[in-house]
């Protein structure tokens, strides 16, 4: 069984895939993880982007031997490189504005639909991001498109900032999201949107249990 969860930026889609997923005992890929990995290590300058942005077997091959994505239900995902532990490093603003420009790139994109595909072949899997329901697993059991109103969208962002010492005013938080929106809404390969099948689930005012607890009783309805 696959069930996907997409959503745009602070809209708790991670938090809700990552407890969907331990209460139905699947295999959580947050596909988010991968970009942000490719993305730190552009940055680390571990890979040049010129060499290998665009060209796909180098960039398969790359990844292929040197991400490597595991689950715990008890330690959360962890992407390592090399055998080093690379996942405490993805949180930040610069990683997070490189890998919402690396998501625009097709080559990065046709590689980790592939990884995510090989991740998902002998699991059930709960996986979220941004296409996981119209281009990774189209034929999913389950599809959800989690959203939230830009204003508390911006809130959110906002507190989780200042969870990490980061101060933004609510204006910068909504100017933030909308940018974000914006750019994974209009890029040429595999836009932000919900797919034909997807349940639409607004939950700017439910709370992330009232959000799994509705996504729960619509599998549980459905099965």
């Amino acid at each position: 069984m696959i069930i996907t969860i997409d959503g745009p930026m602070a809209s708790g889609k991670s938090t809700v895939a990552r407890l969907l997923a331990e209460q139905t005992k699947s295999f959580y890929i947050n596909s988010g993880l991968l970009f942000r990995a490719l993305a730190f290590l552009l940055l680390e300058k571990r890979v040049q982007p010129e060499s290998i942005l665009h060209d796909l077997p180098a960039l398969t091959q790359f990844v292929k031997e040197c991400l490597f994505y595991s689950y715990n239900p008890k330690t959360g995902p962890v992407v390592s490189y090399k055998n080093l532990i690379i996942t405490p490093f993805l949180k930040t603003s610069a990683v997070s504005s490189a890998a919402s420009i690396l998501a625009t790139e097709s080559t990065v994109r046709q590689v980790f639909l592939t990884y995510q595909r090989t991740l998902a072949e002998n699991h059930d899997v709960v996986a979220d991001g941004r296409d996981c329901g119209t281009v990774v697993f189209p034929a999913a059991s389950f599809k959800f498109f989690i959203t939230a109103h830009v204003t508390v969208r911006a809130q959110r962002f906002q507190q989780d900032k200042e969870r990490h010492n980061v101060a933004l005013s609510l204006e910068e938080s909504i100017a933030l999201v909308h940018e974000r929106d914006t750019r994974d809404s209009m890029r040429i390969y595999a836009p932000l949107k919900p797919s034909s099948d997807s349940c639409i689930l607004d939950n700017s005012s439910l709370t992330i249990q009232e959000t799994l607890d509705c996504i729960l009783s619509l599998i549980d309805f459905q099965k």
